[in-house]
């Protein structure tokens, strides 16, 4: 357990102000942990040594600077929305928070593209961009929480990524501190730089481990065209993807394409109260951009073709509301019961649906206290799926079943996690994934950026 010594904590003061250096329980606590859910067996309650918040680029170098030459292990920190204990500081690192550098220092609508400090919110950034006229493209369950360094971070993508990609497609330029305190300014503006390494992809979802982004310049899209927003249930998941294919066959722009189990929207619907939609075994949440005429073209060939049994177009902020409020609501619904664990995977596409097929079946022995609730983007085959049970002693049964699922995703060919990250939580299951050969490479990465290994330690692997 690292501690932290006077000398250092005055120091910090100098900085940053000695009001922006927390060490009372209460902020420790707080700022030392992230919404993951964490198992009591894996002993990681948040146990940072102090809080600190830098207002500069400037002072985020200084502090790095003292931290590499005393070896003090930092974490670095922004909204801590995530989900798999990246922001977690168990063995007394200090909390580097980024959420007083929280400037939107420009907007440019010629160019299309906003420069930010890392702390800025992404809800403000998004109401900020509308206001003039453009849009910033990623949108999240947390974007009313999350900060954009974090987003970057952790290369969040959200619920439209089939139509603008994620957080990587986001960014343009980056300015970064490195463990030592040098700082890096990794072009700002620019579309095209073709100069050798784009340097700056290295730390798009490196999750502090190499560097801490201090500044981004983010590229702003102009808003789309009338969208149509429906909600189709159907008996089989083989259907939804016949569905996601006949959006693309019509030429449809998809902006996005979620679906959810008959179980998510049973514990939606109990845990809001909620008026019911329609029964089935899948749910299809769609936004399309186009005509109303090959909208509805569209809509008559699901129905015909037996793709859909009923559904729901959007005609009022009502019924948008209503559609949404359904898939919204799950991460809030799985988090009402006693136990609970959330997981995120990959897969190709069109294998989505044998998986799910095969997963279940595996499962089909498994206490009944424990329910699966699946979920997720299907358009860019991203599954969320979700163990929960009211009864405590399940945990260990669900830490079972999701080392199964797992092991099952590495057969499929998919990626243990597609919007998460590693952090602490997934780092057991990373080579099913990942082969060691990749896993070294990233290791002397790490090595390269940061030698003796004070940016967020034990993250993603272990050195």
């Amino acid at each position: 357990m690292q501690t932290l010594s006077q000398e250092a904590v005055t120091y910090f003061q100098e900085i940053v102000g000695a009001k922006n250096v927390r060490q009372s329980e209460n902020d420790l606590e707080h700022m030392g942990k992230d919404w993951s859910t964490v198992p009591k067996d894996l002993n990681t309650a948040p146990q940072p040594a102090a809080i600190l918040l830098p207002g500069s680029t400037d002072e985020v170098s200084k502090i790095l600077s003292y931290c590499n030459t005393h070896n003090i292990k930092v974490v670095p920190s922004g909204g801590r929305t995530g989900l798999v204990g990246g922001a977690m500081a168990v063995n007394g690192e200090v909390v580097l928070s980024l959420q007083r550098m929280n400037k939107i220092i420009t907007i440019d609508s010629i160019g299309m593209f906003a420069v930010v400090e890392a702390g800025v919110n992404t809800q403000v950034l998004q109401e900020a961009a509308e206001k003039r006229g453009v849009m910033f493209a990623l949108d999240l369950g947390s974007a009313g929480s999350s900060l954009i360094g974090g987003n970057i971070s952790t290369n969040a993508a959200g619920k439209k990524f089939i139509r603008n990609g994620g957080m990587r497609q986001q960014v343009l330029g980056l300015e970064v501190v490195l463990a030592n305190g040098q700082v890096f300014d990794l072009k700002g503006s620019l579309r095209k730089d073709n100069t050798g390494y784009a340097l700056e992809e290295l730390f798009i979802g490196s999750e502090g481990t190499l560097g801490v982004v201090t500044k981004a310049t983010v590229k702003l899209m102009t808003r789309p065209e009338k969208m149509t927003t429906m909600c189709c249930v159907t008996d089989t998941f083989d259907k939804v993807l016949r569905t996601l294919e006949l959006c693309h066959l019509k030429s449809l722009k998809v902006n996005t394409f979620e679906f959810f189990s008959r179980t998510s929207y049973e514990a939606v619907k109990k845990l809001k109260n909620l008026k019911p939609l329609f029964d089935g075994n899948c749910y299809m949440l769609i936004v399309l951009e186009g005509s109303q005429d090959r909208i509805d073209a569209m809509v008559e060939s699901m129905f015909s073709d037996g793709l859909a049994s009923d559904g729901l177009i959007a005609q009022s902020l009502d019924d948008y509301l209503t559609i949404w409020t359904y898939r919204d609501m799950i991460v809030e619904a799985v988090g009402a019961y006693k136990c609970a664990k959330r997981t995120d995977v990959s897969l190709p596409i069109p294998a989505m649906g044998e998986f799910i097929g095969d997963m279940m079946q595996r499962f089909e022995t498994r206490p009944p206290s424990i329910d699966i609730i699946a979920y997720g983007h299907v358009g860019d085959g991203n599954f969320h799926i979700d163990y929960i049970s009211n009864e405590t002693s399940d945990y260990k049964t669900i830490l079972a079943m999701e080392r199964t699922q797992h092991e099952l995703v590495s057969e499929y060919g998919g990626s243990i996690s597609a919007e998460h990250g590693i952090g602490l939580l997934k780092k057991p299951f990373l080579n099913l994934t990942r082969t060691e050969a990749e896993i070294d490479l990233m290791r002397s990465i790490k090595k390269l950026l940061d030698p003796i290994g004070i940016l967020n330690p034990g993250k993603i692997f272990d050195m």
